[in-house]
């Protein structure tokens, strides 16, 4: 039997994840877990994730972003 999952108050992701323009229904956050080492991580308001470490904040972002739009698609196909 297949349980449904709550939706996240947006207020509340934002609270943690404050990039919120990348793509529309997720929000981002970069951390600096050591010196130049960066991760980037990614969620939506169902409570699926992303993240992606590197050593430039942008292109750590950015291939977080891509991870999260493959997410957006395969639900979509999935849902179609």
């Amino acid at each position: 039997m297949k349980r449904e999952t709550p939706r996240l108050d947006e207020a509340v992701v934002m609270s943690g994840y404050t990039i919120s323009d990348r793509l529309a229904g997720w929000f981002f956050r970069m951390i600096e877990t050591s010196n130049g080492a960066w991760m980037a991580e990614g969620t939506d308001l169902w409570g699926r994730q992303v993240a992606h470490r590197g050593d430039d904040p942008d292109s750590a972002l950015a291939a977080c972003v891509e991870d999260a739009r493959i997410v957006e698609a395969h639900l979509t196909s999935a849902s179609s």
